[in-house]
């Protein structure tokens, strides 16, 4: 299963302590049906300040820490300072970046794939 979430949470300033209890959870959850989990992470734009940012980003690494569960640091790696590959709202990707999208998201799951496939 791929969790990405948080991203509005962030942006309605959840406590980042709230936020790793919620992906915890959901993990947890996950894992009770036999699912394998890749978690990707997400990161807050500077004008949330420097200490929020920064503990919401660090949310995603202990989390995955802490559940042993993979981890794909940032959705928007390699063009998440693009305003180009933006819709106007300046928050979700346009359909250019979808290739990209693919290809961060591919680099995580491609190896619990494999593993997955090695146990059979």
């Amino acid at each position: 299963m791929i969790l990405e979430l948080g991203a509005n949470d962030g942006l309605r300033g959840l406590p980042p302590k709230l936020l790793a209890q919620n992906l915890e959870a959901m993990i947890a959850e996950s894992g009770k049906i036999g699912a394998k989990v890749l978690l990707i992470g997400m990161q807050m734009p500077p004008n949330y300040g420097p200490a929020y940012t920064r503990q919401f980003t660090q949310t995603f690494t202990d989390v995955a820490r802490t559940t042993n569960t993979p981890l794909v640091p940032f959705l928007f790696e390699g063009f998440g300072d693009r305003a180009e590959l933006f819709l106007p709202d300046g928050i979700h990707p346009t359909a250019e970046a979808q290739h990209i999208i693919l290809d961060t998201v591919w680099a995580g799951l491609q190896p619990m794939l494999k593993t997955l496939s090695a146990r059979r």
